[in-house]
């Protein structure tokens, strides 16, 4: 009986060992991070603003990456405070606004609107880098009303439909998010002069998850009324939730 316990220890201990070895390895790897404040050209706590970290190498093979889904991002608090935490060593190009939430151009750092001007910032081992401050040029893009109604496929009022107003170029960004009054009316602000994509899904007790077509809008002064009609079927039809 003593042999065989022995034996079932030894066992236990040979697939147990590099599982903790491989946790271990995982915990003690390296990981750095970034944090600064920003402030607005009245010196103003950029509250709510996104603050994105992508890997320079990436942004310089592809500006574009900057804004893609996968990211690393914080958002400012209150007092004008971020803080990039759990950064693998590498070199990171920093940006502010990255999700347009706010009417501010997309900044990078050291405070420049062309991604070929920032200057990478370079985290080494378990390093805390501080005081990585953005001071932002004043807001340049204008906010519109975009109004329009959610409705079913018969024309009735989908009361309590949700609408998301998404980026264009990139549909995973949502900046803003609401649900329809109770006759399916619906009021959110955009920018003038960027182009945005209009979702709009909502459930019907007899059908499931029903959809609107997405309707690609520019805000603009005076601009139409906007009708979405939940006529598709949500299968297999994903949705972007405004991300907090």
């Amino acid at each position: 009986m003593i042999r065989i316990r022995f034996t079932l220890l030894i066992l236990l201990l040979a697939f147990t060992t590099p599982l903790l070895t491989a946790g271990a390895q995982s915990q003690s790897s390296p990981q750095g991070s970034i944090s600064g404040r920003v402030f607005d050209a009245q010196g103003k706590p950029g509250f709510q603003m996104e603050v994105r970290a992508v890997k320079a190498d990436a942004a310089e093979a592809d500006p574009e990456s900057v804004f893609a889904a996968e990211r690393i991002y914080v958002y400012v608090d209150q007092d004008g405070s971020y803080n990039l935490k759990w950064l693998p060593p590498g070199r990171y190009i920093i940006a502010v606004n990255a999700d347009h939430r706010l009417p501010y151009p997309v900044t990078y750092y050291p405070g420049v609107q062309d991604i070929s001007q920032a200057a990478a910032i370079t985290v080494e081992g378990s390093q805390q880098l501080q005081d990585i401050n953005f001071l932002l040029d004043r807001p340049t893009l204008s906010p519109r009303l975009v109004n329009g109604a959610v409705v079913w496929a018969d024309g009735s009022p989908a009361a309590g439909a949700h609408i998301n107003l998404l980026v264009a170029k990139y549909p995973w960004i949502a900046p803003g998010s609401i649900s329809a009054d109770e006759e399916g009316h619906f009021s959110l602000y955009g920018y003038e002069g960027v182009k945005y994509l209009l979702r709009a899904w909502a459930t019907a007790k007899d059908k499931g998850e029903m959809h609107a077509e997405p309707i690609e809008v520019s805000p603009a002064e005076n601009a139409k009324r906007i009708r979405l009609v939940l006529n598709v079927s949500g299968r297999g039809f994903p949705r972007r939730k405004l991300d907090r």
